[in-house]
């Protein structure tokens, strides 16, 4: 089965930088161009995982 980011994932480093806290990670995916992959490296309780991540298009959020 194909591994993927699942929610409650904590993102410790893409493509090899350091993420340290929520604004890094925006910072960071924001610096890339959706349909770019990466190399996520994220904690999952236990577990120390490597995901190869194909970036999206972020949604567009309309305020109200």
């Amino acid at each position: 089965p194909r591994r993927r980011l699942r929610a409650g994932d904590a993102v410790v480093s893409i493509n090899g930088k350091q993420i340290g806290d929520t604004a890094a990670l925006i910072n960071e995916t924001a610096a890339l161009s959706p349909g770019t992959k990466a190399q996520f490296q994220v904690q999952r309780g236990r577990d120390a995982l490597s995901l190869a991540v194909e970036l999206g298009q972020r949604p567009v959020v309309r305020m109200q």
